[in-house]
């Protein structure tokens, strides 16, 4: 997504894409379609966002060190001015667009890692306020505010199975802790992942593993 995030949001390069398919007075029209499309691969849910990828692209391609997203020009064309475009045969149908990647292991599986794509993201106030309630449970406990699981269930108006699965929160390693703090973590690690997180590992290392770092 961030390769194609930094695509719509260059103008030179949408230009040359569009080169063949677009009547130059439809550029300008084609560009700020460009530009919507590019916020709404940032913020519209999952499963639009694959819809989008299927009309404009042709393959994806995963080599060592290398992923290549081939981009559909006259499918790209097509939806940045809203009408049907007749493919050209004279001229090379398809854009090649690539950026450098790193395989990093988790648990079984190896996950795809885009270097900066952790970088300048939107902070996730969710969940910075899900660790938060986790040290702060941790807090009452520790200093005798609260002497049970129960009572600080009580002392903060939630259920006690709330407390039973943030209170593990708190024994995050400081790495992942400051991570999500500094907005850094891996993409896909949301309040929503966090909090489904069953038993963590008490290892640091195996919590990093299991979390994507």
């Amino acid at each position: 997504m961030q390769r194609l995030n930094e695509f719509f949001d260059d103008e030179a390069g949408l230009m040359r894409a569009l080169t063949d398919y677009v009547d130059p007075s439809s550029v300008a029209v084609a560009i700020a379609a460009a530009r919507r499309i590019g916020k709404a691969l940032q913020r519209d849910p999952l499963d639009q966002r694959r819809d989008l990828l299927r009309q404009i692209t042709n393959r994806i391609t995963v080599e060592p060190g290398l992923l290549t997203i081939s981009v559909d020009r006259v499918a790209l064309a097509s939806l940045l001015i809203g009408t049907g475009i007749e493919p050209d045969e004279a001229t090379e149908q398809h854009l090649s667009l690539t950026c450098p990647i790193s395989l990093r292991r988790r648990g079984v599986e190896n996950r795809i890692v885009i270097p900066g794509s952790n970088k300048n993201r939107d902070a996730d106030p969710a969940l910075i306020a899900l660790l938060s309630r986790a040290h702060c449970y941790l807090h009452q406990l520790t200093v005798g505010s609260a002497m049970s699981l129960s009572e600080v269930a009580a002392l903060n108006q939630v259920d006690l199975g709330d407390v039973s699965r943030t209170l593990p929160l708190a024994f995050l390693s400081p790495r992942i802790t400051d991570a999500i703090i500094s907005e850094t973590q891996p993409a896909e690690l949301t309040a929503q992942t966090l909090s489904r997180l069953a038993n963590p590992p008490i290892s640091w290392s195996e919590q990093a593993d299991r979390l994507g770092f």
